[in-house]
């Protein structure tokens, strides 16, 4: 693997859960298209301090609450996947401080004085309104180093944020290992910030001492139960997941980390699976491999761009990949509404642990876009069935909410005909093993593939964009939080 390509991984993994966004299921899928468009280029590996998830801290003696989501208060039933998400985040605020040292009261409401104090004071960077609570939820030596996480909620809503969780957010404060109260509760001892708390909070850092090394912690909230499987058990149909000794928590010290998956399981219910940082298919793509899977493609490939779609498709969906990506299609887009779409066209796609396929078109637009750009810009999709096979029929959206489809047609086939309750939409040619078409809607909409007789030699559906979202979840990947 070359360096600038793990520094882009490690960077991918480690940012994924850091930024707000409008709603839970779009928080998934934002997070999904972050990991395959990520492709920054950090010259100071070395010096990587990113965190991987938002987080939250608790200086109380509450015990924390167990059973449903809001902690089995009188409260109504979350109504909405926000609201369901916001009971879990309070459920997690609520729950007793975690780590070797949150069984310490002394030393917890010492670190809880500090931060109130210094918070009081308006030392802490975008926290100094009122704040209804401050809680230490973690605090332990991980290694060389001791951390903490300290979660603010906060009195008045902030005027711009755009949601409750808002509220909600937190702080990741790393010192030396056996650092005293004060010295942990500074303000410049901040090395992680949770602009919005979720269930699952995490933290990935590189250590600068010793020996070095990226080490990791997440928390939960109380009542929950991580278990670990590695990676190389996921083929099978009943991975074998270890439930981990520490509970509610994980910890993985400097150089310590795992080839591995995580489940959270709450109240007998999964919550989340997902991959361990640096977790990931292991082998890379030879010159001959990219050779051969051109030359099995349908269509007719641009063979840099092909190469090209290949290795960014191979670098963003290692982690939940079962195998190297295939080049399914190539070739050129033309005839789109507007010709926003007209270009030449890869398309890849490579199947997922766990089952089910997820892929990318890569179109390199022969014309400015509407919004005036000509990159590559990339679009996702997941579906069950091996789009790799020739009798396979592929139809994907260009964009999200685009009308347009490409779809890529079995052997044999001559047109492509789009119907929804048995009425035909719309018709187009077949050229060059694919065709263009363009539907009122892709609501309910059924591809199917005729040959020259008139004979349907193929059939599917329009492929999933919403790349794993709570409605469409494949592989391993799983995020349920929002899911009542």
């Amino acid at each position: 693997m070359r360096v600038d390509e793990e520094v882009r991984r490690t960077l991918a993994e480690m940012t994924e859960e850091l930024r707000p966004v409008p709603d839970p299921y779009a928080r998934v899928l934002a997070r999904h298209r972050r990991i395959m468009r990520r492709r920054a280029v950090a010259a100071g590996l070395a010096v990587v301090a990113v965190l991987t998830a938002t987080g939250v801290a608790v200086a109380s003696t509450d015990t924390g609450r167990r059973g449903t989501p809001d902690g089995g208060t009188a409260t109504a039933k979350p109504s909405t996947p926000e609201e369901t998400r916001l009971a879990w985040v309070e459920r997690l605020v609520q729950s007793p401080p975690r780590g070797s040292l949150g069984a310490d009261r002394d030393y917890v409401a010492a670190l809880s004085q500090q931060v109130r104090q210094e918070q009081a004071a308006g030392r802490f960077a975008q926290l100094t309104g009122a704040m209804r609570d401050i809680r230490v939820l973690y605090v332990d030596d991980v290694g060389p180093h001791r951390v903490a996480f300290v979660a603010f909620v906060r009195a008045e809503p902030e005027p711009q944020a755009p949601q409750k969780e808002a509220d909600h957010v937190g702080r990741w404060l790393v010192a030396e290992a056996g650092a005293t109260p004060q010295v942990l509760g500074d303000p410049s001892r901040v090395e992680a910030v949770s602009v919005r708390l979720m269930p699952h909070e995490q933290l990935t850092l590189r250590s600068e001492v010793g020996a070095g090394g990226l080490y990791h912690v997440s928390i939960v909230p109380d009542g929950c139960r991580f278990a670990t499987a590695a990676r190389a058990t996921l083929t099978s149909s009943a991975p074998p997941w270890t439930p981990e000794p520490t509970g509610s928590y994980l910890v993985r010290p400097p150089n310590t980390l795992r080839n591995e998956w995580w489940q959270i399981t709450c109240d007998g219910v999964v919550r989340q699976r997902l991959p361990a940082p640096r977790s990931a298919l292991r082998g890379e793509f030879t010159e001959a491999a990219l050779d051969r899977t051109i030359s099995a493609a349908r269509g007719t490939p641009d063979v840099e761009h092909a190469r090209s779609a290949l290795r960014e498709s191979d670098s963003s969906l290692r982690t939940h990949a079962l195998a190297l990506p295939s080049l399914v299609w190539g070739g050129r887009t033309a005839g789109t509404p507007g010709k926003e779409y007209d270009g030449v066209a890869a398309v890849v796609a490579g199947p997922l642990l766990g089952g089910g396929w997820t892929g990318m078109v890569n179109v390199r637009y022969a014309q400015p876009r509407p919004d005036g750009s000509l990159g590559s810009p990339l679009g996702y999709f997941s579906t069950d069935t091996d789009p790799t096979d020739p009798r396979a029929l592929l139809g994907i959206p260009l964009g999200r909410e685009s009308r347009a489809l490409l779809v890529v047609s079995p052997v044999g086939a001559t047109q492509i005909r789009a119907s929804r309750d048995g009425r035909e939409v719309a018709r187009a040619a077949v050229a060059d093993d694919a065709a263009l078409l363009v539907v009122p809607s892709t609501e309910k909409l059924v591809l199917e593939a005729l040959d020259a007789a008139g004979r349907v030699v193929g059939t599917g559906p329009v492929a999933d964009t919403a790349v794993g979202s709570a409605e469409s979840d494949r592989g391993f990947q799983l995020d349920r939080w929002g899911v009542d």
